[in-house]
């Protein structure tokens, strides 16, 4: 009996782990998403401004610099 629950407990540590890779990777493509589009003059899209911890309404009232 502990042998199956060491294993179970190594199996959810990896994808705990796999999870937090993909976290970085969703992370870095919404932050690249979202400069891509205020570089070319666009609104950002709201989920990626979402994961990137950023208000969708609080971005709309920023002005330009």
């Amino acid at each position: 009996m502990r042998a199956v629950a060491r294993e179970r407990l190594k199996i959810m540590g990896s994808r705990k782990l796999f999870s937090a890779i993909g976290d970085i990777f969703t992370t870095f493509g919404s932050a690249v998403a979202a400069s891509r589009s205020v570089e070319a003059g666009r609104r950002p899209r709201a989920n990626d401004l979402r994961k990137l911890g950023m208000d969708p309404a609080a971005f709309d009232k920023m002005g330009r610099f």
